[in-house]
């Protein structure tokens, strides 16, 4: 289903009768019992401790902190080395290198080094590569079959098992570390989400090896595919809108003109603090989303029979596939020019 009614249904109405259910934990196994995969009280319990620590100021500055240095120390020196040797580049590619480079230091604190101007192969990074593709084939390939390939361990379910396996060894190494680090000399000055947490069980909260490993693989799943596939359609978005880029580029000559320009071809990096008002810029990005959500369809089982505003009938083990894609495209709900990027449809008078 595609239809707002329907949605709304689903995740708010009656959110508990449509959790992920059995086969979604199944396809995406390799991220344990973490928070996508989670139902109910385990899903509740996760999402609000992922919430107090992401909300944090603590956490929100170093956030802000981390973003704005790779920017600066990685990505533009990046750019101009590529600029003088006027050679092409996959945005896609240098887009998902930087998120998981910026995700690993808020995570783990440590930089996994993928956005260097190498581009080297980083072997966590590469297993993270094989297993979304791996969890995208499952999709379209009958589960007995990728579950005998996986028993195998033949074909593509092949790469799964080497992934999960190097997955598995650098956060548990991670996690043994600052657990040493804690023991050794502290680490209440760390503020990754890692360290936070491990210096939270002096308060009471423990969180075992398994329950970390789970939670950190699955954020940086969130962290790093949604926001560098939301960037690479960004700009393929602006390359075949130039008006748009024009007014986005407008909006932040205001800002720039205060500012000093770097030593890589004149380009500036900007604090969070410094974009927070600009309205066109956030409506591009809503446009972008709305026309390519980094989250395309989701998975909803239902526990109940149940009939929907539209007036089809689930019964108890149906499964539901919400296609966030389709319903970013109605003309029922955007207007007959709903296929445009038009960002000003985001923008009112009061921003």
């Amino acid at each position: 289903t595609c239809d707002p009614s329907n949605v709304r249904h689903i995740f708010t109405s009656n959110f508990a009768n449509y959790p992920k259910g059995d086969e979604f934990a199944v396809i995406f196994d390799v991220l344990g019992n973490g928070i996508f995969n989670a139902d109910g009280k385990s899903w509740r319990r996760q999402r609000v401790k992922a919430q107090m620590l992401m909300s944090g100021p603590r956490f929100r500055t170093f956030s802000a902190r981390c973003s704005h240095d790779k920017v600066k120390e990685s990505l533009l020196p990046f750019f101009a080395h590529a600029a003088d040797e006027g050679r092409t580049c996959n945005l896609h590619d240098i887009f998902l290198r930087l998120t998981f480079d910026v995700t690993s230091i808020l995570l783990f604190g440590v930089d996994t080094g993928c956005l260097s101007t190498s581009l080297p192969t980083v072997p966590f990074a590469r297993a993270m590569d094989d297993a979304m593709e791996t969890l995208l084939l499952r999709h379209i390939t009958p589960m007995a079959l990728w579950k005998l390939m996986n028993r195998l361990e033949i074909g593509q379910e092949k790469k799964m098992a080497a992934a999960r396996k190097t997955i598995d060894s650098f956060v548990s190494t991670t996690i043994a570390k600052r657990r040493a680090d804690k023991i050794k000399e502290g680490i209440s000055d760390s503020a990754d989400m890692l360290s936070s947490v491990i210096c939270g069980e002096d308060d009471g909260y423990s969180s075992d090896d398994v329950f970390l490993r789970d939670t950190t693989v699955n954020l940086l799943l969130a962290g790093r595919d949604t926001t560098g596939a939301a960037l690479s359609w960004f700009f393929y978005l602006l390359l075949r809108n130039p008006r748009v880029e024009q007014k986005i580029l407008d909006e932040l000559a205001q800002i720039v003109s205060s500012k000093k320009a770097s030593d890589y071809g004149g380009m500036v990096t900007f604090d969070a603090s410094e974009l927070g008002n600009m309205v066109y810029l956030h409506a591009a990005l809503s446009e972008c989303l709305r026309l390519y959500p980094s989250v395309p369809f989701e998975h909803k089982a239902v526990v109940a029979d149940d009939v929907l505003p539209s007036g089809h009938e689930v019964k108890a083990g149906d499964k539901i596939l919400v296609f966030n894609y389709s319903m970013g495209r109605m003309e029922s709900v955007w207007g007959k020019d709903c296929m445009e990027f038009r960002p000003e449809r985001w923008v009112s008078k009061s921003g």
